[in-house]
């Protein structure tokens, strides 16, 4: 029974060691670097948008008589979305194209002094044998030539007023059909209505918002950092999350690159046309998106956070070290490394700024994807 008596202490001053080596460590997640494939990629802001997004506003306002529409319905191009009472402009309508039919065929009628032009025209006949037969003075005739251009110039100056008349009036009606025109708006492309600014019965001003129509296509408008878009271009593949979708991606590829840069935000647009539009998608919400630029397999990869810099935090013997390394392709999640990680290392992936070189902690090994 002496052994127990030196046993027993020597127990507990070995557990005693190992909970304040071990135990009383500080835990981190480490993850093993490996190799494997490493996407270049930049992130971005993205904003969901309709390829065509109109708002209809009124030309000379008025008052709402029809909306035969619910909203979120589809339209095709050339639907009637709203009608403003236009009665008043229909009546003014109608009563100008009687006045009009009344002017086109009293113009087709003889002026009364073409009646009279047309007698003295007769008469000028015989005057003129009588003056070359020396039984009327010269002066008679002149006298009748005078009389004659007279109802010339009357004549002329009538059919010239009637001219003008008819052209008014075809000028009035033009701008009342313009007017009952205008008093129904319609889609100018297929779609569907997201907004409604009024209802039947109000009374609208001029230049007023009425409807907002969008189209069914839709698209991300995703904006980049000006440094960042070194490398990018047309049809490379971008995976995006929505802040409303958790963790749900949707995929596309750049469509279209903007020629203009905001100067002062530094940062420049492009579009990403969409693989497809996930149900629950709204127009104007906002997420995040990485582009991916190239990818590469053959060298050393780890997770993003694992990398502060160009330095990374290695547990060798239960120990922290702290490495400069080489980044490579960098993308949401994975960092690539050409030098100063060996495939194999264990590589710290948080609370590295709870460390310093030479800190004794406890590894616990999480799985990286």
């Amino acid at each position: 029974m002496k052994w127990l008596a030196w046993f027993i202490p020597l127990a507990l001053v070995l557990g005693i060691g190992y909970w304040f080596f071990f135990m009383r460590a500080m835990p981190v997640p480490v993850v093993e670097a490996r190799v494997g494939e490493a996407t270049s990629a930049v992130t971005g802001t993205i904003e969901v948008l309709a390829t065509r997004d109109q708002t209809l506003k009124t030309e000379t306002g008025g008052r709402v008589a029809e909306i035969p529409f619910d909203l979120g319905e589809p339209v095709e191009e050339g639907t009637l979305l709203v009608r403003f009472d236009a009665s008043r402009f229909e009546n003014e309508r109608e009563q100008m194209r009687v006045r009009l039919n009344a002017a086109r065929e009293a113009a087709e009628w003889p002026l009364p002094n073409e009646l009279d032009l047309k007698s003295l025209e007769d008469r000028e006949a015989a005057l003129r044998l009588r003056v070359e037969r020396g039984a009327a003075p010269r002066s008679e005739l002149d006298r009748l030539h005078q009389e004659m251009d007279k109802l010339r110039l009357y004549r002329d100056r009538e059919r010239l007023q009637q001219r003008e008349s008819i052209a008014l009036m075809e000028l009035q009606l033009e701008a009342l059909e313009r007017r009952i025109g205008e008093a129904e708006l319609r889609s100018p492309f297929a779609g569907r209505v997201v907004e409604l600014f009024a209802q039947t019965g109000d009374l609208l001003h001029g230049n007023a918002d009425v409807v907002r129509v969008v189209s069914d296509e839709w698209f991300l408008d995703m904006t980049l950092s000006e440094e960042d878009f070194a490398g990018v271009a047309l049809g490379q593949p971008v995976v995006a999350r929505l802040a409303s979708f958790g963790g749900r991606e949707i995929r596309g590829k750049v469509d279209h690159i903007s020629t203009v840069v905001d100067a002062e935000r530094k940062t420049r647009s492009l579009m990403v046309s969409l693989d497809e539009i996930p149900e629950g998608m709204a127009l104007g919400q906002t997420g995040e998106a990485y582009l991916v630029r190239d990818q590469r397999s053959g060298n050393v990869v780890i997770p993003r956070r694992a990398l502060l810099g160009r330095q990374v935090y290695v547990l060798e013997n239960g120990q922290v070290r702290i490495r400069s390394v080489e980044p490579g392709y960098l993308s949401l999640n994975r960092a690539e490394i050409l030098s100063g990680l060996e495939p194999g290392d264990r590589v710290i992936v948080d609370r590295q700024s709870d460390l310093r070189e030479g800190d004794r902690v406890r590894p616990i090994t999480i799985q990286s994807n």
